[in-house]
């Protein structure tokens, strides 16, 4: 199964609805065994890296057909794309579930999405982000790919600008992209190194934006 969140956090229920693009295409509520073959997908992908797993592996892994496959998606880059959207959904559902009130600050809310951040980056086994990997494989091959890889990233920067501005920060946008590129850095060290020597870098370096840049009323 693919990253699975609290059920009662559903599209539509923040004042954040439209927090990305990809979310909000997702779509309706799929069936199981498209949901079995995006899962896998999801999986594999992470795992393996997108050009070194084939149809073939991703229908044995989720128990199903080729036909079955093919009746829920056109070729493998379209589950690509269902992947991605779900990844995105997931994450930023995560963001959203016990988010801290505004009144709470700015620093309350960076540290609650870097908390939310590590539990969804050491959830199984550490393999780098698959947005960044669906960049590196797919640029020179699909532009939709590339470009949903892309707008994840640039999502997730308006985003946290929305939230640290409504949470008090006076330099809203600044201090989101500080956030998010403190959050890449620390899904590439990941992979080199335990969550709490990741988790303890992660805290300092936003402690010391805050701090350094006096970003908060």
């Amino acid at each position: 199964m693919g990253f699975q969140l609290d059920p009662s956090i559903a599209p539509g229920q923040s004042e954040y609805t439209n927090r990305s693009t990809l979310t909000a295409s997702y779509g309706e509520l799929m069936s199981s065994k498209r949901q079995d073959l995006i899962d896998t997908g999801e999986r594999l992908f992470h795992e393996e890296g997108f050009f070194a797993t084939g149809v073939d592996r991703i229908v044995r892994q989720a128990g199903t057909t080729r036909r079955t496959f093919y009746q829920n998606f056109t070729s493998k880059e379209s589950l690509v794309e269902a992947v991605l959207r779900q990844r995105d959904r997931s994450y930023f559902d995560a963001i959203d579930r016990s988010r801290p009130a505004p009144e709470a600050g700015a620093l309350a809310l960076a540290l609650h999405v870097a908390e939310t951040h590590l539990q969804f980056l050491f959830h199984g086994a550490v393999h780098g982000c698959l947005f960044i990997k669906a960049l590196g494989e797919y640029e020179a091959h699909s532009t939709t790919i590339s470009a949903l890889a892309t707008e994840h990233k640039r999502s997730l920067h308006r985003y946290l600008t929305r939230l640290l501005a409504d949470a008090g920060a006076t330099q809203p946008e600044a201090l989101a992209l500080d956030l998010a590129t403190a959050l890449e850095g620390a899904t590439q060290y990941a992979q080199l190194m335990p969550p709490e020597v990741i988790g303890e870098s992660l805290r300092r370096q936003i402690h010391r934006c805050f701090t350094d840049k006096e970003v908060v009323s």
